[in-house]
């Protein structure tokens, strides 16, 4: 009898020390994963040429696109338009810095100059990449749609949802009450994502009606549907967003106009770099994100009927100068080491876009920022750490997981390991 309590005793030590020893080693194995992925970030950062990162499978777009099959070769990304993106997700944190710095943050130049252009031209170069993914392919509005509901409309739920949740919902409205003020103010969230997906739908009709008219017609085309979406927006039409579709289509638009003439606009080269580079310094002074601008009471008292479009046209052309000349500046850059990590953070602006909201207010500079000094240094070091830390966030949790990948960034499978080489 005791031989027998002691073999069961015996047994439940051995036991135990076998669920010690599993538990163990699965920390053991999870601490190795950690180590090797962290270290394969770090190698990435430091020598992105080298590194042989996971690209983002997307089509331009600040996001994930359509998935490609192992055995596809990547198609080549434009090193421009992705250091052009690169450089427009740094605006975009930096902007979110500079409106912590002041009460007034609207009086300050380098905020405005940055609104004035940073938006637009992500739309703008998401349409100038649809003309080209579009081109010598005839468009399949189901999987057209399908895909960029999922690589823009999932992420935007997603994290609309975590938006709320997370960070609390607005005063005096419940959870139900949140959810369906999506429909009516999805300004509220991640506009941008939410905006992107309703101008590919909207292009949809016009790049369908482009495959099958004469080319000349293509310019025709687009303006009028300009002009539709302008003339309608006014706030009866804000429902899902309606109103914000209204106001950055153009962009949008341009973009994918500008690529399908791009050949017949090579005659201008020569001189619309320095007219773009000249014109926004000459302009932006008079622009205003909110509130009147300073010519707007001389068009209220002499063209009271022509001030809305006329101000919208200062900010249409101003918006325009300010794409064209970061794309003049990132071509200069874009063969040396600074060109080249615009381009690597170019692949990621979906990724850097979501979660730098999360890390802003948890960075050390900003605690420095707000209790001791306010100056450009520590603004550039919190935009720093928002981007590093959003890189860091993806590449170590979120594009771990398929799940995750899917729901927050829209991607359904990576593609394999492309190494950034310099620009030819």
């Amino acid at each position: 009898m005791e031989k027998t309590c002691d073999t069961v005793e015996g047994r439940g030590k051995r036991r135990g020390m076998s669920t010690f020893d599993a538990n163990m080693k699965s920390i053991r194995e999870f601490s190795v994963n950690f180590r090797s992925r962290f270290e394969g970030f770090m190698q990435s950062v430091v020598e992105p040429e080298k590194a042989g990162m996971r690209l983002p499978n997307d089509s331009g777009v600040s996001g994930g696109g359509p998935a490609a099959a192992p055995a596809r070769p990547a198609a080549r990304r434009d090193p421009v338009l992705d250091a052009m993106k690169g450089f427009g997700i740094i605006l975009v944190a930096m902007g979110h810095s500079l409106q912590g710095s002041s009460p007034q943050f609207d009086e300050n130049f380098a905020f405005r100059m940055i609104y004035s252009f940073h938006m637009p031209l992500f739309f703008f170069i998401s349409g100038y990449v649809l003309q080209v993914s579009l081109e010598g392919k005839r468009l399949a509005p189901v999987a057209y749609v399908l895909t960029k509901a999922r690589t823009l409309a999932v992420p935007f739920l997603s994290w609309y949802l975590i938006f709320g949740l997370w960070r609390g919902l607005p005063s005096g409205v419940g959870l139900s009450e949140y959810i369906t003020r999506f429909f009516h103010e999805p300004a509220y969230g991640y506009w941008f994502l939410w905006t992107l997906f309703l101008c590919f739908v909207a292009m949809l009709p016009v790049a369908w009606l482009q495959q099958r008219i004469k080319p000349r017609w293509h310019p025709g085309l687009i303006a009028l549907s300009c002009l539709i979406f302008y003339l309608i927006r006014c706030d009866k039409y804000a429902f899902y967003g309606g109103d914000l579709l209204s106001t950055h289509f153009f962009y949008f638009a341009a973009g994918f106009l500008i690529c399908s003439w791009r050949e017949q606009l090579s005659v201008f080269k020569r001189w619309w770099p320095e007219i773009c580079v000249v014109g926004f310094l000459l302009l932006i002074p008079y622009w205003r994100r909110a509130g009147e601008m300073p010519f707007q009471p001389f068009l209220k008292e002499h063209f009271p009927r022509k001030e809305w479009p006329l101000t919208d046209f200062f900010s249409y052309t101003l918006a325009l100068m300010g794409i064209g000349s970061v794309a003049q500046a990132m071509k200069f850059l874009v063969a040396g080491p600074v060109g080249r990590w615009l381009a690597w953070i170019g692949h990621y602006t979906l990724d850097i876009y979501v979660i730098h909201f999360w890390v802003l207010p948890l960075s050390p500079f900003g605690v420095i920022f707000y209790a001791y000094r306010r100056d450009s240094f520590v603004i550039l070091m919190a935009v720093a750490w928002a981007v590093f830390a959003s890189l860091a966030i993806s590449f170590l949790v979120i594009r771990q997981s398929k799940i995750l990948k899917f729901l927050f960034l829209g991607i359904l499978d990576a593609r394999k390991p492309i190494p950034i080489k310099a620009a030819s």
